[in-house]
């Protein structure tokens, strides 16, 4: 039986910000890891809302590479 964890992000970047480190060690361990995002952050600072969009879409395809959970 495989062990999986779900990480609710408000947006993209938020689950290897607030608990990357327990997530490389989830994965270490062999546990498959899902992501549920909240929204796609476009609203959350100083550039057009789209670039923001896009900035964050790339962070989570580079967090899931980082981790080896593409």
């Amino acid at each position: 039986m495989s062990k999986k964890a779900y990480v609710l992000n408000p947006h993209d970047d938020d689950g290897i910000i607030s608990i990357g480190g327990i997530l490389w060690k989830l994965i270490d361990k062999s546990w498959e890891i899902g992501y549920i995002q909240m929204t796609d952050g476009r609203h959350g600072g100083n550039l057009p809302p789209e670039r923001i969009k896009e900035m964050r879409s790339t962070e989570a395809e580079e967090e899931r590479k980082f981790l080896g959970n593409e």
